[in-house]
């Protein structure tokens, strides 16, 4: 059950949605930013590695356990629960955030995460269905429409690609419905059983569908299938496998055997890996990201490794960052120069991509009150995540408070002999000399000043309240 719900929650968690036909610079509107998978927002230039360690909490929700990443697009954040159901909320939420809608209870199980394109949020179901949500819905949000039942758990999160959707069942198949379906309409396609429960998102990039099996294989479909469709690729890396990425030609994923794999992304038939990276001290346990040359996963040890995508044979990381307490299941998103990451010990770490070996965390969050599945998601300035303590979380950057300007006045005292007493020192009339003073300033600190030896006035600047 726990290499599901790592399958689900690191797997396939980064999946975004949007309120809006077309999403915007900077939003992340599928599992790891698109179709491919890699992890990597390169329009983030808000948050960066000289000013992520001022993140802090920007707002909360709480809702039910979180297995799901939170989803961002044109304003708006969508999750999905335990409780089955998917939420909907506004960016610049207060501290403590209604949600702007959110879908009746399907009295079945959500651990998917939701996938958007062209106005519409899709979700898999533990009934075996796909699920498809306006979003620009209000209160209480009703499908427009729900596909046929597949005859397995559609646990994990669909990935939609140029109109169609392409979603993984435990029954060990993969399915792919057009987005113009309606209520009870049967997949365009359906793969051929892969013997065994299809445990990934599925990665889509050139016209192939790659997905990885708990039967220990990784897949690639055409995506221009009809029918039963019969994999152009099938490797076997063993156990369990993650959600691949691809990225320049190559797919990375995950085993539960403890190994990072790359292979050809053209591959055909059966081929070896480019190269297999083992875990130090514990197995890797992540579904990977990949930026700029550097591959990121994360460890049941609580490291966090980068390999070079051009390594050969087997694998050394470049670097390793020291352990944070409890394992990393959480899939690493990069943006801008800094690698996020979730623990089961309920903080989310932001790394700088150029660590060195031990390397601490550039910040650490606040105790979330659960572990932490779900992969963060990181849009325009706020990093995004769910919780299975129940609550979504926005951290951001707080506006640095303008200091309010201290105004001065000059204040000037004397004594003299008022002979006439009308307050004005007239011809005749001497100063005093050595008289002192104690004058109160608008923020109530007294100041005392002492007339001259010949009797001369004082000034002094103070603090004046307008």
């Amino acid at each position: 059950m726990m290499r599901r719900l790592l399958a689900v929650a690191g797997v396939a968690l980064l999946a975004l949605a949007a309120c809006n036909p077309t999403t915007t610079s900077g939003d992340w509107p599928q599992f790891h930013g698109g179709p491919a998978h890699a992890g990597d927002n390169a329009a983030e230039t808000t948050l960066s590695a000289s000013n992520v360690a001022g993140l802090s909490v920007l707002w909360t929700s709480h809702i039910d356990h979180i297995f799901s990443s939170p989803a961002v697009a044109n304003g708006t954040v969508y999750v999905t629960s335990y409780g089955a159901k998917l939420y909907a909320y506004a960016v610049g939420c207060a501290s403590n955030c209604a949600p702007l809608w959110s879908t009746t209870n399907s009295n079945t199980f959500i651990f998917s995460s939701p996938a958007v394109a062209n106005g519409v949020v899709y979700v898999g179901s533990y009934d075996g269905k796909l699920y498809a949500f306006p979003a620009s819905c209000s209160a209480t949000c009703a499908p427009l429409w729900v596909s046929a039942a597949t005859g397995g758990d559609l646990d994990f999160t669909p990935t939609v690609a140029d109109g169609v959707i392409y979603i993984g069942s435990d029954a060990g198949r993969l399915y792919a419905f057009a987005a113009s379906c309606a209520t009870g309409c049967a997949p365009l396609w359906t793969s051929a059983a892969t013997v065994g429960g299809t445990l990934s998102s599925p990665a889509v990039v050139n016209g192939r569908v790659y997905v990885g099996s708990d039967n220990g294989k990784l897949y690639a479909f055409p995506t221009s299938c009809s029918g039963t469709c019969w994999p152009l690729m099938s490797v076997w890396p063993g156990g369990s496998l993650s959600s691949p990425a691809v990225a320049n030609g190559v797919v990375y994923v995950e085993s539960s055997n403890g190994k990072l794999y790359a292979f050809p992304a053209g591959c055909s038939g059966a081929c070896s890996s480019l190269w297999m990276a083992a875990g130090t001290g514990g197995g890797l346990s992540s579904p990977p990201a990949v930026a700029n040359g550097v591959v990121y996963i994360g460890s049941s040890t609580g490291k966090l490794y980068a390999f070079p995508v051009g390594c050969s044979g087997t694998c050394s990381p470049l670097w390793t960052s020291a352990a944070v307490s409890g394992h990393i299941y959480s899939s690493p998103a990069v943006a801008d120069g800094v690698v996020y990451v979730g623990s089961t010990n309920g903080k989310l770490y932001a790394f700088a991509v150029g660590c060195a070996n031990n390397c601490a965390p550039l910040w650490t969050s606040v105790a979330t009150g659960g572990a932490i599945y779900s992969s963060p998601a990181v849009s325009n300035g706020v990093v995004y995540v769910g919780s299975y303590g129940g609550k979504v979380y926005a951290f951001g950057l707080k506006p640095t408070p303008t200091p309010t300007p201290t105004l001065t006045g000059i204040v000037c005292v004397t004594k003299f002999n008022d002979l006439n007493g009308n307050g004005v020192t007239d011809p005749g009339e001497q100063p005093l000399p050595s008289w002192t003073f104690t004058i109160s300033a608008a923020n109530g600190s007294p100041t005392s000043v002492t007339t001259g030896l010949k009797g001369e006035r004082v000034c002094s600047n103070l603090p004046v309240d307008l």
